[in-house]
């Protein structure tokens, strides 16, 4: 974590995809109340921004950079279906396999992202984070079969019976699984470099060998270095240079003249 940030970089993507989510299903709870434009295109819309949000913070924190143009682009495909299945060829059906399958890949490719390159931040697989990404993939998944195979005439996505209710706990439950794995992320890396900084500051706080003439430390391998340069190497802090009053006096006697007489005045 950068020196004077108070978050890891990707943190605000999670929470801008945690509010995109929530406000995404209180459009489309509100599907017969308010415009099917606002309640099925930008609902859905929100909703599947989600997995996107999360999988650009995962690729910030760990020092990546975003695909824009497949992030974009895939937001534009799924407004697009949306738009074609509620007013060229009307069907609940087919939106939800079409939104299903998009988001069963988004995630796939977030479970790449987590597979390959997070060990390069922290030491081995983050097994949580993996299962609740494959967990949510493999959900919309077999939600797309399902719509398929079970509802092939559905009309009402907030139909009231045990296929919906289901969609809409393990919907919720994925979300949240998520969710708590990408805070429980944070938390590990957090306590990693707390010990990390922790290990520099006993390093610093044990006594140091210094020669007694030139003012250089023996490092653990033997070798004599600069104070400036051995605390260099061992923590964050950097030297500027520059003369007290006495050595100024010593090595420079009109210039500390000067100076006197210029605070005398």
């Amino acid at each position: 974590m950068a020196s004077g940030k108070r978050t890891y970089p990707g943190v605000i993507q999670w929470a801008i995809g945690a509010a995109l989510d929530f406000l995404g299903l209180v459009l489309i709870g509100l599907r017969g109340a308010i415009p099917d434009l606002l309640s099925v295109v930008a609902g859905n819309l929100l909703v599947g921004s989600t997995i996107v949000f999360i999988t650009r913070g995962i690729q910030a924190f760990l020092g990546e950079r975003p695909r824009n143009l497949l992030d974009v682009g895939s937001m534009v495909l799924l407004a697009a279906m949306m738009l074609a299945s509620l007013y060229a060829w009307p069907s609940v059906n087919t939106r939800i396999i079409l939104w299903s399958a998009m988001f069963a890949f988004q995630a796939g490719r977030c479970f790449l992202v987590v597979w390959l390159d997070m060990p390069r931040v922290m030491p081995g697989r983050d097994w949580l984070l993996l299962g609740s990404i494959g967990l949510t993939g493999a959900w919309y998944l077999v939600r797309a079969v399902l719509a398929l195979a079970l509802h092939p005439q559905l009309v009402d996505f907030l139909a009231s019976d045990l296929f919906q209710a289901v969609t809409v706990a393990m919907t919720m439950g994925t979300t949240v699984i998520l969710f708590i794995s990408l805070i429980v992320t944070k938390v590990k890396r957090l306590e990693r470099d707390l010990g990390a900084v922790r290990h520099e500051v006993e390093n610093l706080s044990e006594l140091l060998p210094i020669c007694s003439s030139c003012k250089r430390i023996r490092g653990e391998d033997g070798t004599w270095t600069q104070v400036e340069t051995y605390i260099g190497k061992h923590s964050d802090l950097a030297f500027t240079h520059s003369l007290c009053p006495a050595c100024t006096a010593t090595l420079y006697p009109e210039a500390a003249a000067a100076m006197e007489k210029k605070r005398g005045k």
